[in-house]
């Protein structure tokens, strides 16, 4: 488990958070860190609302969007923003 892991766990059970909502918050960075390909410790305040807008499009376009493009939405496609903009 990496340090900024470690940490994270530690403050959510000081808050009392249940083992579930640990678990999502958890998958979110991971989502986050996965999409950029880098660690979330390296990972902008700006790039963190980028990546929210496009997480929320996705889910808004996802029942209209053909199979194919679907695989653009999901977070564990490193650098997906790009490639689909490029």
């Amino acid at each position: 488990m990496t340090p900024l892991r470690k940490r994270m766990v530690n403050d959510m059970t000081v808050r009392g958070l249940a083992e579930n909502t640990k678990k999502s918050y958890l998958n979110s960075v991971s989502g986050l860190a996965c999409h950029y390909g880098r660690s979330p410790e390296r990972i902008s305040a700006q790039e963190v609302q980028d990546y929210l807008l496009f997480r929320g499009i996705c889910k808004t376009l996802a029942p209209r969007l053909p199979r194919p493009l679907l695989v653009i939405c999901r977070p564990s496609t490193a650098g997906s923003i790009r490639r689909f903009e490029a």
